[in-house]
């Protein structure tokens, strides 16, 4: 048997030295001396910038390749270059403060030419040029890519052939930028060369025709008003006559409006869910590091119902892309990096209050593993993008630790009921508002896609959840099921009666019931 070889890695933060397997490479360790996440890369020191260069920026830490440089793109740029270590310490200063795209601070800021940058990588790419000022764009293939994220990412969309999208990128190397694209569209991307100011251009052209031609539809004014309205707080949308025409709500007596006031106050003030101190110092340990990825971070993220919350909250918020909101928490990290997920860290520290109690609730575990089953449900299905499946699963029980803040004592009682459907009936009872409806006003509030919001209000009685959201609350309905706090000699037993009623949902989504008993494990 042949032996392993190793390596030797040195710590970031205080130095120690750890000997790593070289078949690791890429993988992230944990110091054994003061817990700093290390990446363990078999790139050549030589190859390497010096100064603050190094994978540092958000969303460009992909390898790339070009000629016979390869490192991160950050490092490319200087390498070629294109600016100095000088221009881009300045510009990450920028990215650690405000977040952003990297090459954009750039372009901006005058450090980087465009023409020059066209140039390198015309030379030192095989990628096909295209100038788009002589194309004709179909309408339906300028919808596949948000007008928001091309002005961002200096990206254009040009041609649709099955399901590979034909992209015009100003630097067609960004990895992350063709990944984030690909999780928009759902489409394989085939990157082309095109002048940052060509595509400026085309933007500014293509999208403000639409903007005239959607201003002339006869539907205009009640788009315009929808918009509008979108903006103000979940009551607005969740008016108590809506409440009343769907049975998910039942408000009962008079008695009970202060308790339905304080679920509706709270939501309105709240910023963030309370994080655990776990999750926020595994996220911390990421961040610290000198490189941190998406990859890292997205480890943490999957396993948090209120940081994959938070993330999907500021990437609707803060960046606001209206024409397509983000519903998966990859997209969301792809878009935001480690720069932007630090940014939002720092806004949540400073909205928390420092006496704030995590809710001791046996929520994130469970979540989880509704999670990964609504995922194997969706790809089983094909009726929902198993990226959206996971997130909504994971979140979907949000509303209960909203209800946990309002009332401790009793809710501890409350989540001891083994079956959601059973414990909506308690939650009702005492608050008015169930944990389905609180979750679905705050993905409401906080502007997640209209798809997530209704699925989570609906999703344990999902024959009345609207349009395509349907299909994810069917999904929902089943993966609730997935780690019930039932007693292992019950188990069986209470998993038979769960399946039993959501044998429909079953058969609604053309799924084999003995594979999704399987998957139950």
């Amino acid at each position: 048997m042949s032996e392993q070889a190793y390596e030797i890695i040195s710590c970031g933060k205080c130095g120690q030295k750890m000997k790593v397997p070289t078949s690791a490479e890429g993988k992230a360790f944990k110091c054994v001396r003061c817990g700093n996440i290390v990446r363990y890369t078999a790139t050549p020191p030589d190859t390497a910038t010096t100064g603050q260069v190094g994978g540092t920026d958000s969303l460009l830490a992909g390898t790339v390749s070009t000629g016979n440089f390869v490192g991160t793109l950050s490092q490319w740029i200087v390498a070629s270059g294109l600016i100095t270590n000088q221009d881009l310490g300045e510009a990450l200063e920028i990215q650690k403060k405000q977040g952003g795209y990297l090459l954009k601070i750039l372009y901006e800021n005058n450090k980087l030419p465009s023409e020059m940058l066209f140039e390198v990588l015309s030379k030192n790419s095989s990628f096909p040029k295209i100038d788009i000022n002589r194309l004709y764009i179909d309408r339906e293939i300028l919808e596949l890519v948000p007008q928001k994220l091309c002005e961002e990412r200096f990206v254009f969309p040009v041609d649709r052939l099955g399901r590979n999208l034909t992209l015009a990128m100003a630097c067609p190397i960004d990895k992350e930028t063709v990944f984030l694209v690909e999780q928009f569209t759902q489409l394989r991307v085939k990157p082309t060369l095109a002048r940052i100011t060509e595509i400026e251009e085309t933007i500014n052209k293509y999208y403000k025709k639409a903007k005239i031609d959607t201003s002339l539809s006869p539907s205009s004014t009640s788009l315009s008003h929808t918009h509008s309205t979108d903006s103000k707080i979940s009551k607005t949308r969740f008016t108590e006559e809506e409440q009343h025409s769907t049975s998910v709500v039942h408000f009962l007596e008079e008695t009970f409006e202060r308790e339905k006031k304080n679920v509706e106050l709270v939501i309105d003030e709240l910023e963030y869910l309370p994080i655990p101190p776990t999750a926020e110092l595994a996220l911390s340990m990421v961040l610290d590091d000198d490189s941190p990825n998406v990859e890292d971070l997205s480890s943490i993220f999957t396993d948090e119902p209120s940081l994959a919350t938070a993330l999907l909250r500021w990437a609707n918020t803060s960046i606001v892309l209206e024409e397509r909101k983000i519903g998966n928490i990859w997209t969301a990290l792809a878009l935001l990096g480690p720069r932007g997920i630090q940014v939002m860290m720092n806004h949540i520290k400073e909205c928390q209050q420092p006496t704030s109690e995590y809710p001791v609730l046996p929520i994130s575990g469970r979540s989880k593993l509704s999670a990964k089953l609504a995922e194997k449900l969706a790809q089983n299905s094909k009726r929902v993008n198993p990226s959206l499946a996971y997130t909504t699963a994971l979140i979907h029980q949000i509303g209960a630790i909203v209800l946990y803040m309002i009332g401790q004592e009793e809710y501890k009682k409350i989540m001891k009921v083994s079956l959601p459907e059973i414990r909506l009936k308690k939650e009702t009872e005492y608050f008015t508002l169930n944990h389905a409806v609180t979750a679905s006003l705050l993905a409401s509030r906080w502007k997640f896609p209209e798809i997530v919001s209704n699925a989570l209000c609906h999703y344990l009685e999902p024959y009345k959840s609207p349009g395509k959201s349907k299909d994810l609350a069917h999904i929902l309905f089943i993966s609730s099921i997935a780690g019930l706090p039932v007693e292992q000699s019950m188990r069986d037993e209470v998993i038979r009666d769960a399946l039993k009623v959501r044998e429909k949902s079953i058969q609604y989504l053309g799924l084999d019931f003995r594979e999704v008993v399987k998957a139950l494990g």
